[in-house]
């Protein structure tokens, strides 16, 4: 028996390091994978609520067999024997060592409540349907996250778990975020105000509105305003020329792509542009594209995107928090950046992440920073709930320019998507940098909202939906019943 448990023991052991590896492997393929600025899960899923319960039930099973298999060997070690051989010191050690990993694992798993930071005005129901889809999507607790969100007359901010790992202290109202593609919502808007004055048209033309001396390939010189802001150009999600070798290395670890690409750069990729489809025929998710629309626009203002979208946007709606270049106020605002949290039983390791500074001709795709309190501010301009001077545009920037599909078309960047359950489209889009993801949703009745920020790169996507269905199951009419969108 003693001459067979050292295989025993290593085959357990290598069992269970694959059974545990794989975990983690799909944990990373159903949370991870994401590229930059954060392309749109379009099909969020209700499998949150019980994806959480069954990684738990994993946890247990593998800390128990950790546990008990740490016990057997400490038995089997010789550790009874009034004098111990050298060797059993060895399995000895190793037996306490699996007794602590297996301890800890279970452990990880009790329900704990998540730290929470009430940063508005207290509203106890809505707090608690919150909360629970917080616990519930992050059982293992969250780095930091701000989740804000509107319910007919009520609103409501709050701030989950700390900003950095080990902290203690709750991201806040004034916590910046680096707010990723939800950027290109403020893109479409300052489309949408253009079209509002009169000054261009959605059929516009890109190749007559770039600068003197800028072209676009033979292909791409038919493509117009409507297409670059409804993702229906046929231009691929980045330009060919930005993600090198060396770029790609910095991405994975935890470096800014973005930040050395060169305006000309940018010019000769748009220059050799090769389309993957016909422009106006099929929606393909594109960051170039955005980028691009952002770019024009600045340039027909004689401006930069960071000034155009503060003078157009911000200003007039009093987001003095919202900005592209970092200062020191920001700098010291913003919470540490995590691409990827490390479990080790009760501990966590962070793997951080660079800010990521998309220069200016791609700015607007996602070089947006903001805050809880302004979002909020963004939120409700979009749900018409505050008169703004720049209310006509953002509801032109809503309205459907494309339908890829029965249940999703698109606006001026921004999404639509029709939920059943619910009886009506959400209007939305999402965000991802190197260590934030954020959401930012509304129902089109405009009673319902949420937004979500975080700074570690795990979706909010489908955490936020919850919210908001779950919120109008709550606070909705009862005579609301699940249709298709056609009845």
């Amino acid at each position: 028996m003693n001459n067979l448990l050292p295989f025993f023991v290593v085959g357990c052991g290598l069992l269970l390091s694959v059974l545990g590896a794989s975990r983690r492997l799909a944990t990373f393929r159903a949370g991870g994978g994401v590229g930059p600025a954060g392309e749109p899960t379009l099909d969020s899923s209700s499998a949150v609520k019980v994806k959480a319960p069954m990684i738990l039930r994993i946890k247990r099973i593998g800390g128990t067999f950790w546990f008990c298999l740490g016990i057997a060997t400490i038995w089997f070690s010789g550790i009874r024997d009034s004098r111990i051989q050298p060797a059993a010191w060895i399995w000895l050690c190793v037996g306490l060592v699996w007794v602590v990993i297996g301890a800890s694992e279970v452990l990880s798993t009790a329900r704990r409540r998540v730290r929470r930071q009430l940063l508005s005005e207290e509203n106890g129901r809505l707090a608690e349907i919150v909360t629970q889809h917080v616990e519930r999507a992050f059982p293992e607790g969250h780095v930091g996250l701000v989740v804000g969100v509107i319910a007919g007359d009520e609103e409501i901010l709050l701030g989950y778990g700390a900003c950095q790992v080990g902290g203690s202290q709750p991201p806040d109202a004034d916590t910046v975020f680096e707010i990723g593609s939800i950027s290109k919502a403020f893109t479409g808007i300052l489309l949408a105000q253009r079209i509002e004055s009169g000054e261009l048209e959605l059929d516009d033309r890109i190749a007559e509105l770039l600068p003197e001396g800028w072209s676009l390939s033979e292909s791409a010189r038919e493509i117009t305003l409507r297409h670059c802001t409804s993702h229906t150009s046929g231009f691929p999600r980045l330009p060919a020329n930005l993600l090198g070798i060396s770029e790609v290395f910095r991405l994975l670890f935890g470096g800014d792509p973005y930040r050395h690409y060169s305006e000309e750069e940018f010019r000769k990729a748009l220059a050799t542009v090769k389309l993957k489809s016909e422009p106006g025929t099929v929606w393909g998710y594109s960051n170039f594209a955005a980028g691009l629309l952002g770019f024009v626009l600045a340039t027909q203002e004689g401006s930069d995107y960071e000034t155009l979208v503060t003078s157009k946007i911000c200003q007039p709606l009093g987001m003095d928090r919202t900005v592209i270049t970092n200062d020191e106020w920001h700098r010291e605002h913003m919470p540490a950046k995590y691409r990827s949290i490390l479990k080790l039983g009760p501990a966590s390791i962070g793997l951080g992440s660079n800010e990521w500074q998309l220069p200016n001709h791609l700015a607007g795709a996602g070089a947006i920073r903001s805050t809880g309190r302004d979002m909020m501010t963004f939120l409700k301009a979009n749900m018409g709930l505050i008169p703004t001077p720049i209310d006509a545009a953002i509801q032109r920037s809503h309205q459907e320019l494309f339908q890829e599909r029965a249940d999703r078309a698109m606006g001026m960047n921004w999404i639509r998507s029709f939920e059943s359950s619910i009886s009506q489209n959400i209007i939305w889009h999402n965000g991802g940098t190197g260590g934030f993801r954020t959401y930012l949703g509304f129902t089109e009745d405009h009673q319902f909202g949420i937004f979500a920020l975080s700074n570690t790169a795990i979706f909010v996507d489908a955490l936020s939906i919850e919210i908001l269905k779950a919120l109008v199951r709550e606070y909705g009419s009862s005579s609301r019943r699940p249709v298709t969108k056609h009845g």
